[in-house]
């Protein structure tokens, strides 16, 4: 429907009074509903967006626990060798007493000489940085400590009995 007059406009968009056609009706409908969508794609995306970062951040921490734990058990064994082992060649894989007797070393029995000769050591992928005891006493004796132990480092301790008395054996482990 054309309508003439002052107010007509080309293209019939409006009617006479300022009415609003069909067409312009739905074209005012579909602008504030693909508004609506992108509103909602936006949000979407930015929430898709933050989760991504929050999985990547936590991935991140998980390789780090992971690399802590590798390093902890490490400290772990390497104690648990020292205590159990006997090796007069390198003293930090084994400074157990040996029993000649029974033909094994005696567990959780360590001589001190054997801890006096036992050197910082890399091994594999960290690095031994520190050794000490400390006897029931109150007595401690560090046989070794390199002063740069850097940040990740872990220490293992170790109920033994250090030439018949009570002790603990500290071991310290870096990361390399």
């Amino acid at each position: 429907m054309r309508t003439t007059g002052k107010h007509a406009q080309k293209g019939g968009r409006f009617c006479a009074g300022g009415e609003k056609s069909a067409w312009n009706a739905r074209g005012r409908k579909g602008f504030i509903f693909s508004l609506d969508l992108a509103i909602a794609l936006v949000t979407v995306l930015l929430m898709l967006n933050l989760a991504l970062l929050h999985f990547s951040a936590l991935g991140q921490s998980l390789v780090a626990g992971e690399k802590k734990f590798e390093l902890q058990k490490n400290a772990l064994l390497l104690a648990d060798s020292l205590v159990k082992n006997s090796d007069s060649g390198q003293p930090l894989l084994g400074a157990a007493v040996f029993d000649a007797e029974r033909h094994r070393a005696l567990g959780n029995t360590v001589r001190k000489e054997f801890l006096r000769a036992a050197k910082p050591a890399s091994l594999g992928n960290f690095r031994v940085k520190a050794l000490s005891l400390r006897e029931k006493s109150g007595k401690e004796e560090t046989f070794f400590s390199e002063e740069n132990q850097g940040e990740n480092c872990v220490a293992a301790e170790r109920f033994v009995v250090a030439d018949g008395e009570k002790a603990l054996l500290r071991v310290v482990a870096c990361e390399e």
